[in-house]
């Protein structure tokens, strides 16, 4: 039998406060390199990434010292799920469309 997996903390990165490892793996949290350019870290602060809690019972102080350090924001479960929904959506749900009058500035703008 398989062992649930239960989420300690959840945090999302905050760019203004550099790169946060997600301790133990080669990666980050919130950010990635950029596929075209691999010298480029890509950030998406909206995304939320949960932390088991045998990963916090590990690394718990080196969390802590990147939540104190401003380089990761402490978010909720229900942050989580509500990112997971987003993900879900349709691309055509998530766009909202152009109004006239933006529609219509940027046609100026053009010309």
């Amino acid at each position: 039998m398989s062992e649930s997996v239960t989420f300690a903390k959840f945090y999302s990165c905050n760019p203004e406060g550099g790169l946060a490892s997600r301790f133990g793996t080669p990666s980050y949290i919130g950010a990635e390199r950029d596929s075209n350019d691999p010298r480029r870290i890509v950030f998406n602060p909206k995304a939320v990434v949960g932390i088991t809690t045998r990963e916090y019972a590990r690394y718990h102080k080196e969390y802590e010292k990147a939540v104190r350090g401003g380089s990761l924001v402490e978010r909720s479960e229900a942050d989580l799920v509500a990112y997971l929904r987003e993900l879900e959506a349709p691309a055509s749900e998530s766009v909202e469309p152009e109004s006239e009058a933006v529609s219509s500035k940027k046609k100026q703008a053009r010309k």
